[in-house]
């Protein structure tokens, strides 16, 4: 049973209250560094709307639960603190007064218990069987080579679509800078077709999460101006998340000497997987993290709007369909204007989707989908541009209403090259040659504006999604946690990201001061 009566006016008068009899030992500590920083996060985060959105998650009679809000206060200053053990904290805040102070703990210190089960409660799908068979996080398999002839295709194995065919990855990458792509052939087809029709996960474990995020986090954010809700360029990216686990189980004694003792085996994170880190390189076990980020340029701010805790095994080019679908049924009142993506989404899935959605696809070339094709005399390069004789793209004068197609001249011509040894052979005209090209896709049309200033500038923006990375994974110790299963890391996550809004808040409460 949930009953709170306190607001966030009366947590913050008992706190200067408390503050104001303090010893002058206790007053110094609050002059650190570290401990005035928390003291700012405490007093700007509002955790009021926390009853609002988890009231209904708790019965209405019984033994009265713990504050919420007091919880979850605690658990962000534990992140602050760099502390990553809940029992390492909870045997901190048994000896040091200034820290219950600030956490709101009135009487006695809440028990450790108390904190994993409101991580269990907010989040929405039962606990995993630990019991598992054996060789469930195995490698990806090599993929079998078609019996028959070299250069024959086996029977009933017809050729899928250019537009299904996610080549953004392979099955087993072996090198830095490679992506495990285990997608079949038309997945993100399938799933841009399920989100325009709003059928993904709506009800989804993490999404009371989200929520909570959305009003303690990202609302305030909107209201102090750090987030442009009219004209907003969202980035995203993923990144590993490891856990400190065996990927292998362990033998369970009580089967010894029978066949279940081979064939069955305990987990310690039993929703782990086998995935691979494109950055180190090597495959890892663990989660993908996927964070889509807002850039604020003048006061120099990135900022996560959204996080997502999902399968190693899952490749980027479907979370961000997922991504992008969840951003938009969370904030119906943000107006997303650019979307920024590597090239794991560079699919005409994708592209259609935010074409359909009227947001502008700025999203970098995939290289593994070729050199180009060739339609009639011209060359048309990956990126959708057409190519003239001397290798060189040719110049996009813009969209022609009169022949509904985009005009490109000679580079020549348009003084783009200083030399072309193919300049009588194109055109004997002094115009030169001219070419034009009808999109009929909507990825052709967006790449119209790739490589463009005006693609690079807005492009730019996603370097934000690194830098949040970077806070999460290092500075928040996101990486280094020895926490398990997909819903406390989750949890986790949701504790990190909100840190990273309060350092913002705190960054420009200070800059509004001086």
């Amino acid at each position: 049973m949930l009953t709170v009566s306190s607001t966030h006016q009366d947590f913050l008068q008992d706190l200067n209250g408390r503050i104001a009899i303090m010893r002058s030992s206790q007053i110094d500590r609050l002059n650190d560094l570290s401990y005035a920083m928390a003291l700012g996060k405490v007093t700007l985060l509002n955790l009021d709307p926390v009853i609002d959105v988890i009231s209904h998650l708790y019965s209405s009679r019984g033994r009265p639960a713990a504050d919420p809000r007091m919880l979850i206060r605690s658990l962000v200053l534990m992140y602050h603190f760099q502390e990553t053990s809940i029992q390492l904290w909870h045997d901190r805040l048994e000896y040091d007064f200034l820290l219950r102070v600030l956490c709101g703990i009135s009487g006695r210190n809440p028990a450790v218990g108390t904190y994993y089960s409101l991580m269990d409660r907010l989040y929405l799908w039962d606990i995993s069987v630990n019991i598992l068979p054996a060789g469930k996080n195995n490698k990806p398999k090599k993929a079998k080579k078609p019996k028959g002839k070299p250069g024959r295709k086996p029977k009933n194995s017809a050729s899928p679509p250019d537009s299904d065919i996610d080549q953004s990855g392979t099955p087993n990458p072996t090198r830095k800078g490679e992506k495990m792509n285990l997608n079949p052939p038309g997945a993100t087809t399938s799933l841009a077709i399920q989100a325009q029709m709003g059928e993904i996960d709506p009800e989804r474990s993490i999404r009371i999460l989200q929520a909570l995020f959305k009003e303690i986090a990202v609302e305030p954010s909107i209201a102090m101006g750090l987030i442009d809700p009219g004209n907003l360029i969202l980035s995203g990216d993923g990144t590993a998340v490891y856990v400190h686990a065996n990927n292998r189980g362990h033998h369970l004694l009580e089967y010894t000497g029978t066949e279940k003792f081979d064939t069955l085996r305990r987990y310690s994170d039993p929703d782990a997987s086998i995935g691979f880190d494109s950055d180190k390189g090597d495959y890892y076990f663990g989660f993908t993290g996927y964070f889509n980020v807002v850039h604020n340029s003048d006061k120099n701010i990135d900022l996560p709007i959204h996080f997502m805790i999902e399968s190693a095994r899952e490749h980027d080019s479907t979370i961000s369909i997922k991504a992008i679908n969840q951003v938009r049924h969370l904030y119906p009142n943000i107006n997303i204007t650019h979307l920024c993506l590597d090239s794991a989404s560079d699919n005409e899935a994708t592209f259609q989707l935010c074409e359909n959605w009227s947001i502008n696809p700025v999203i970098d070339l995939n290289k593994r989908r070729g050199k180009g094709t060739e339609k009639g005399s011209v060359t048309i390069s990956s990126t959708g541009k057409p190519i003239c004789k001397s290798g060189e793209e040719m110049y996009c004068t813009g969209f022609d209403k009169t022949h509904n197609a985009y005009k490109y001249r000679c580079p020549y011509v348009m003084k783009r090259i200083p030399e072309c040894s193919h300049r009588d052979e194109c055109s004997k005209g002094t115009y030169g040659l001219s070419v034009y090209l009808k999109c009929n896709s909507a990825r052709e049309r967006a790449m119209q504006k790739h490589g463009t200033k005006e693609w690079k500038t807005v492009y730019n923006n996603r370097t934000s999604c690194e830098r949040v990375n970077n806070r999460c994974l290092n500075d928040y110790g996101l990486h280094k946690t020895k926490t398990r299963t997909q819903r406390r890391i989750s949890f986790v996550t949701f504790l990190v990201c909100v840190n990273i809004h309060t350092d913002a808040w705190l960054k420009e409460e200070k800059a509004a001061n001086n």
